[in-house]
Order: C-alpha cells, then sequence, then structure tokens
C-alpha cells in the first residue's frame, strides 16, 4: 500500500477517479497532496497508536570547552569555540576536578563567539577545563534536551505513582527535566506507510475524504454521512482494538493515577 492507494480509497468513498500518483500536478493529485501528510500526522497525535509507539533515552548534550580563566570580579571566565550561546541562558556543569567550584548550574554573560562568564560565580582560576556542560533551563531545569525530531506526542508514565522520581515538562521543541538520563516514551512522526495500522488507515481514509470533498467540489454533500461514520464506528472501534493491544506493566489503582492524586482523590 502506498500514500496513492490511501488517497484512491478516499476519493472512491466520494465516487471520484482515481489518480495515478500522489505527486501528480494536476488538480486532483495536488489536493490530496496538500492535505495527506498533515491528516496523517494530527491523527497520529490524537490517539496513542500502537504501531506509532516509540522508546528512547535522553541525555543532554555535553560540550568540552578548553579554558577555566577569571573574568569580571572573578567570575569564571569559559573558553568554548563556536559555543552559540546568548547572555542569560543558562548552563548545567559537571563535576570539576581542577575547578570544583564551576560545578553546578549558572546563568551567562556572553564575552564574545567564544567565551562566556558565569554570573556570579567566584573563586575562578586559570586551568585547563575538565568538565564539561550542557544548555538547561531558562528558570528552574537542570537540563534542556532537545526532542526526537520525530516526536509527535509526549507519552505519560505508566509506572505507579510511589516510583516515578523523574519529572519532565516540554516547552519550545525541548524537555525540561533534572535528571541526567531520560527514558522517554512518544508518538513518532510515521510516514512509511507499510507500518500503517489497518484500522488506522480506515479512520485515514474517512477523514481525508472528509477534507478534501469541500476543496474538490465545491460542497460537502457528502460530509455529514462520512463524519457520522467516522465518529460513531470507525474511530471508537479502531482505537478500542488498539486499546486492547496494550497492557500497562502496572495495573493502576484508583488511587495511584496520577490524575486522582492532583484532585485529591482517594478512587
Amino acid at each position: 500500500m502506498t500514500s496513492t492507494d490511501i488517497c484512491n480509497m478516499a476519493l472512491a468513498r466520494l465516487g471520484e477517479a482515481s489518480i495515478a500518483d500522489i505527486a501528480g500536478t494536476t488538480p486532483v493529485p495536488v489536493l490530496c497532496t496538500l492535505y495527506y501528510a498533515q491528516t496523517v500526522r494530527s491523527l497520529l497525535r490524537e490517539h496513542r497508536w500502537n504501531f506509532a509507539v516509540k522508546r528512547t533515552l535522553l541525555e543532554p548534550t555535553w560540550v568540552t570547552p578548553t579554558f577555566f580563566d577569571t573574568g569580571v570580579d572573578d567570575e569564571f571566565r569559559v573558553t568554548s569555540a563556536a559555543h552559540g550561546l546568548t547572555t542569560g541562558q543558562r548552563v548545567t556543569f559537571a563535576a570539576s576536578t581542577n575547578s570544583p567550584l564551576v560545578t553546578g548550574t549558572w546563568r551567562i554573560t556572553v564575552v564574545d563567539a567564544d567565551t562566556f562568564d558565569l554570573d556570579d560565580s567566584s573563586g575562578a582560576v586559570s586551568i585547563a577545563a575538565d568538565a564539561d556542560y550542557a544548555l538547561a533551563g531558562y528558570f528552574d531545569w537542570t537540563y534542556s534536551i532537545l526532542l526526537p525530531t520525530d516526536c509527535l506526542r509526549a507519552l505519560e508514565d505508566e509506572r505507579e505513582l510511589a516510583q516515578i522520581d523523574t519529572q519532565w515538562i516540554i516547552e519550545s521543541g525541548r524537555v525540561l527535566t533534572d535528571s541526567v538520563s531520560l527514558e522517554f516514551k512518544y508518538i513518532e512522526d510515521v510516514t512509511t506507510v507499510s507500518r500503517f495500522d489497518c484500522l488506522f488507515v480506515e479512520v485515514l481514509v474517512l477523514r481525508l475524504a472528509i477534507r478534501i470533498e469541500t476543496a474538490l467540489r465545491g460542497t460537502a454533500a457528502q460530509t455529514g454521512p462520512l463524519a457520522a461514520e467516522l465518529l460513531q464506528v470507525t474511530a471508537p472501534l479502531a482505537r478500542r482494538i488498539d486499546g486492547n493491544e496494550s497492557q500497562a506493566r502496572e495495573n493502576l489503582m484508583p488511587r495511584q493515577s496520577k490524575f486522582v492524586a492532583a484532585r485529591g482523590g482517594t478512587g
């Protein structure tokens, strides 16, 4: 199956002729191209589709500076070629043997493209750098880690509440956390059609047909029946079956639910 096949199934639901290739330049293929990728991505994001669940280990991107020196008011001045930082950002330094006082999280002031000062630090000495640094959150968080490029939606932690000691939030395409290593589960931006679940395809076909009818015909005569089929039968069935194929490692009792706990409930 290909993306062209999926578009042709959507067109068939509208009683329209099939196309040879979604990459074609005539009006119908162009319209299919306009809606296809966005519809796939929005549908993936709406539900925890098992075929799209992915796990990874997120860690900070560590940078190795070359030298510690004395800056303004004996603050640490760090030499790090082409550091790319801006004044006001925060960085976290790993433990240093040569300069223990550099260890920790600091807001910085950029001196030039290759050096920056650690604001409000003290006890700086001129010595070779022996501690890497990573970008921190602008406020509060020790590390700021770039989201995986194929992440559409982060997924909840399924462990019991008592076992969860790692917290994180997502802001501006980055994961903010105090953990140096984060087990991360998310919905992948799946573009390979052969990976699509067959019931996902059924929902996708209906969603595409609904979206392209008005643009194709200038009317929405069939949108009502298609939408009713999608909302009342196809989508609920697909999500229920998909959900039944996933069992949490820990069966959460109501009082262990993060939602219930946040509301002060006991189950």
